[in-house]
């Protein structure tokens, strides 16, 4: 692309030494050369048709002189119309910039496209896998429920969030204790890289604790610049975008809000890590899914 570019720069140069000689001299013509012809031939014309009666003198007046009439009017018909053409030329060099820019442009655009249909793609994967785990192992427990999602979202990682060789991924499930009133820790799968310390969280504090009291989801994109979130800075080093989503029950009878099971929290090291319009509306299919299977399993404990 560089060397098109330099070498579009190098004959618009060209063009440009060769148009300024070629103005210089047509603009000489307009304004000198062919006023001078011009009137040397109405001179000659005046004379003729005055010694002579005017059809006579015009006869004779275009016998003699037709052919340099007619090639001094088509010479500056052709040199008019090449400056008018001249200045509405656009430059090589400008249009290939900005054919360049769009480019780009739509380059970017594409690889978006691209990972969005990729995304799509680990997502229906990971929702399948999830779903033939539940459908498979009727009898399955809290714990093994937890874990199998965590191992299936660690699994896709790199598909699902981009995770690369330098992000310390995190994947932990937050439940609530009704009794310690505190979020915990009851599964993770995280980077060996990387040092955990097990917290468990207040509602309403910290990014578990909010995402559990407003059952909404929470992203950070970057804590390190984050005013809403104080980290110290090894913990914003370590977790430094996150994405925190409430595993909401279902409505009771009574059409109440009951309290959510807990959060699902994914964390990295990297800034930017997640994309709110796509891992939003992907891990809110994933709670949806556990919701699902946890409230069953408790109207069965309840039957019992």
């Amino acid at each position: 692309m560089q060397s098109l570019k330099r070498k579009l720069q190098k004959n618009l140069t060209i063009k440009t030494q060769m148009y300024t000689i070629a103005s210089i001299g047509f603009n000489i013509w307009v304004t000198l050369i062919a006023p001078l012809v011009i009137g040397y031939y109405v001179t000659l014309y005046f004379n003729a048709i005055t010694i002579s009666d005017p059809e006579t003198g015009f006869d004779s007046f275009w016998n003699t002189h037709s052919i340099p009439v007619v090639i001094l009017i088509l010479v500056h018909i052709f040199v008019s119309l090449w400056l008018f053409l001249q200045t509405r030329m656009s430059h090589t060099a400008d249009e290939f910039d900005s054919i360049s820019e769009k480019l780009e442009l739509s380059k970017i655009d594409n690889a978006k496209i691209l990972k969005k249909m990729e995304f799509v793609d680990y997502s229906v994967i990971t929702i399948d896998a999830i779903t033939d785990l539940f459908k498979n192992n009727p009898q399955i427990t809290k714990s093994e429920i937890y874990r199998n999602v965590l191992h299936v979202l660690s699994q896709f990682r790199e598909g699902l969030f981009n995770f690369g060789g330098k992000a310390l991924y995190n994947f932990v499930i937050y439940e609530y204790n009704s009794e310690s009133n505190l979020l915990e820790i009851k599964e993770r799968i995280h980077d060996d890289r990387l040092d955990t310390q097990g917290r468990s969280w207040e509602v309403g504090v910290g990014h578990v604790g909010i995402s559990f009291a407003n059952k909404r989801c929470m992203i950070c994109h970057d804590a390190s610049n984050s005013t809403e979130l104080p980290m110290s800075k090894n913990d914003a080093s370590n977790y430094s975008s996150f994405i925190s989503s409430p595993i909401v029950k279902p409505l009771a009878q009574d059409q109440s809000q009951p309290l959510p099971y807990g959060v699902l929290v994914i964390t990295s090291s990297e800034p930017n890590q997640f994309i709110t319009d796509l891992h939003d509306d992907f891990l809110r299919n994933v709670r949806d899914i556990m919701s699902i299977v946890l409230t069953s399993m408790e109207e069965k404990q309840n039957e019992q």
